[in-house]
């Protein structure tokens, strides 16, 4: 398959990523805790970024402070828009990546080592879901700012109150921060294979089980009695 129509594909899955998510969660009920990053000792709180509704609010994220604090010049374009990388947590594999930056069109390209120091970068810091509320920060680039002593960007976080659960999730108000408040996430670039580090995946898809049930002991034969 040719890489443009490859593309084309993922778009076309992306731009419907939002609202099938949303769907999906209002027939399933998805609600609960997450937290990520993870915090260490969060109780109920799922370390995966790939489940709902924590890749559904990334999307939706994006797609918010993107719209309302576009990239205005300075990087390339894709039919008049210019380009610019989205910054994923840690864990989320290749497939979901892919699927966020499209759902955003075009314009969004996955942050690789390559478009790492030539697009302006956004990038999801932490999620925090309890129940039907979340709150996701955001770093944006500031050009507005201009650039740091050091050349590099200067980054103000957005945070996004949403409420939704057994209903669309939807931003009902957001924060805006004074720059450097919140620090740079570091770079977690788009996996090449799906599932980078097996031991990984494993682990999130263990945490998909609320509670294992005890093993049963294993059972031995007993000692067949010995003739006096």
């Amino acid at each position: 398959m040719k890489t443009g129509s490859a593309r084309t594909i993922w778009r076309a899955l992306g731009l419907g990523l939002i609202t099938v998510l949303s769907a999906s969660s209002l027939l399933s009920g998805c609600v609960g805790y997450a937290t990520y990053p993870p915090v260490q000792g969060a109780y109920g709180a799922p370390n995966n970024p790939n489940a709902p509704p924590v890749d559904e609010l990334m999307a939706l994220s994006l797609k918010w402070v993107t719209d309302r604090y576009p990239i205005r010049s300075g990087t390339p374009t894709v039919a008049g828009d210019p380009q610019f990388a989205v910054n994923l947590p840690r864990g989320v594999r290749k497939s979901t990546y892919e699927r966020t930056a499209a759902a955003l069109g075009d314009k969004a390209l996955p942050l690789t080592p390559e478009n790492a120091t030539k697009l302006p970068i956004y990038h999801v810091a932490e999620i925090r879901v309890r129940g039907r509320v979340a709150k996701v920060d955001v770093l944006r680039p500031a050009q507005e700012l201009g650039a740091r002593p050091d050349g590099q960007p200067v980054y103000q976080c957005i945070t996004l109150h949403i409420e939704g659960g057994f209903q669309q999730w939807r931003v009902i108000r957001f924060q805006a921060w004074e720059p450097g408040v919140v620090a740079v996430p570091e770079y977690y670039y788009v996996p090449v294979v799906e599932w980078p580090d097996r031991e990984r995946a494993e682990e999130l898809r263990s945490q998909s089980i609320e509670e294992r049930a005890p093993s049963e002991p294993e059972m031995q034969p007993a000692d067949e009695p010995s003739e006096e």
